[in-house]
């Protein structure tokens, strides 16, 4: 195929083709402390050889972070939760930008291993204790702000929090808004509870708006299945996991049977 002539002075000459290198790419940017128009510079770049931004991490699409700073990582979204999205149901990678610039310099995709961003708990815990220890020596009045807390928030409390242990949640997306049911999904890992993604024998809460939508999603015949024994799988609004965590205990679960509210005679002798 013969180059291109681009006369830069005809608005109507054809660009040169773009090889779209990052088509499936889609990347949630965490640049901290980078130069704000270089990261947008880099990220119109992926953009324009078919890559896609996310808004948020949660999303089911999303494939990398993009991160220069673990340590920010860690403060967005904890350790905890950061860990179950990137080494289980939602196989994130976190790549350093360099990733992306080397990527743009060979035109070709490259190997994220070699870009990876992962520093272990211990490590992490002295990099998160002396990156607040810093900024906190950068205020002028350091008494203002409550670094000890956010510490204990950041580093210990979450990995204590066992409020959800015990707890194996299969979400029913339908009806409830996409951010909710990230910050659920994410409150229930970070309280030592688990999330599936299939319905099985083991799962003890099915979170949906309404039953119907349970029904419709997996098939009456096997929500009556599951649903037989009472007990052993509650159809359960997602208020329960709001209120469980405003009251720093699980809710009673009758108050938001999504079945027994569809179904009032199920359970009639």
């Amino acid at each position: 195929m013969p180059p291109v002539r681009r006369d830069l002075f005809n608005p109507n000459t054809p660009s040169p083709p773009i090889d779209p290198i990052f088509r499936g790419v889609r990347a949630v940017w965490l640049l901290d402390g980078c130069c704000r128009k270089a990261s947008r510079r880099l990220q119109d770049e992926v953009v324009d050889r078919h890559g896609l931004a996310d808004e948020d991490l949660l999303s089911s699409r999303t494939t990398h972070i993009v991160a220069s700073d673990w340590g920010a990582v860690i403060l967005r979204w904890s350790w905890r939760w950061i860990i179950y999205v990137t080494l289980t149901v939602e196989a994130v990678v976190v790549v350093h930008p360099d990733w992306v610039t080397d990527s743009l310099a060979l035109n070709c995709l490259q190997d994220v291993d070699d870009y990876e961003i992962y520093v272990p708990w211990e490590q992490t815990k002295q990099l998160m204790l002396k990156r607040v220890e810093t900024d906190a020596m950068e205020l002028q009045d350091p008494e203002q702000y409550p670094y000890e807390s956010l510490v204990q928030r950041t580093l210990f409390t979450n990995m204590e929090k066992s409020l959800f242990s015990g707890v194996r949640a299969l979400f029913v997306d339908k009806g409830i808004d996409k951010w909710e049911v990230e910050h659920y999904k994410r409150e229930i890992v970070e309280h030592q509870g688990e999330l599936h993604d299939t319905l099985s024998e083991f799962t003890t809460h099915l979170i949906c708006k309404k039953y119907s939508y349970a029904c419709l999603k997996f098939g009456p015949n096997t929500m009556r299945k599951a649903m037989k024994v009472r007990g052993e799988l509650w159809a359960i609004s997602p208020d329960w996991v709001k209120i469980s965590l405003i009251q720093r205990k699980l809710a009673f679960e009758h108050h938001f049977d999504e079945h027994f509210r569809e179904c009032p005679t199920a359970y009639t002798p």
